[in-house]
């Protein structure tokens, strides 16, 4: 099961379909935190290339 369409249109919206990582167009949300539920606020745009490189690691650097 993955992030409800509703909840991820937001997150994407609220960043503006930018990646969060890399600043490209957004694609995909990610869990900041690993396995911490899809609550808007554990969640973040991001690229297909960045989301896949990022895996299950803690999110470096700043958070939003």
């Amino acid at each position: 099961m993955g992030v409800p369409e509703h909840v991820r249109r937001a997150v994407l919206f609220f960043h503006a379909d930018r990646c969060f990582y890399c600043g490209r167009e957004a694609d995909t949300v990610d869990h900041i935190i690993a396995g911490d539920g899809d609550d808007p606020t554990n969640l973040t745009a991001a690229c297909t290339t960045c989301n896949a490189a990022k895996s299950v690691r803690p999110l470096a650097g700043r958070l939003v």
